[in-house]
């Protein structure tokens, strides 16, 4: 109660103004400046891209299978056509040819799915960071009751910041 008294009395003598003149103090939060444009539309920018190259990963890994089943299918109707030479590669070229056509639409799929893992962090992050600045939050408390429990006395107390 006498601390309560005392900052009323430090409020009131701190006031030098004239009768008309408003000791209305504001307890409000300061208003947050809106989410920059990048923000508000770029991690749906980032959304709509990690969809598009993840379906078109899945594409490109849907046209590698279809071609390794057919250089499956071939090996299996053709077996002497799966040989493979002594640095690696198959002797015949259409095999060859269906080996590294599926290795290039791999790294491809890979690649376009690592590409839509970036864009989704990228929106995530983006959509975070308005959640984390959002106008909308409840203003602060302008005060902040504290006890102190010791041994002997518990203190409770009163901060007031202007």
């Amino acid at each position: 109660m006498l601390l309560a008294c005392t900052t009323a009395t430090g409020i009131r003598a701190q006031s030098t103004g004239s009768a008309a003149e408003s000791t209305h103090i504001n307890f409000s939060a300061p208003q947050r400046p809106s989410a920059p444009a990048l923000v508000r539309y770029g991690k749906w920018v980032a959304l709509g891209g990690a969809a598009g190259l993840g379906i078109m990963a899945h594409s490109r890994n849907q046209d590698a299978e279809a071609t390794y089943q057919a250089l499956q299918d071939r090996c299996d109707g053709l077996p002497t056509a799966c040989t493979v030479g002594a640095g690696g590669p198959y002797t015949d070229p259409v095999s060859e040819g269906l080996y590294t056509e599926t290795r290039r639409l791999d790294r491809q799929a890979s690649r376009l799915l690592i590409g839509a893992e970036v864009a989704l962090a990228a929106s995530a992050v983006g959509f975070v960071w308005e959640l984390m600045h959002r106008q909308d939050l409840p203003p602060k408390i302008p005060f902040e009751p504290r006890v102190d429990a010791g041994i002997s006395a518990t203190r409770v107390g009163v901060t007031v910041r202007f």
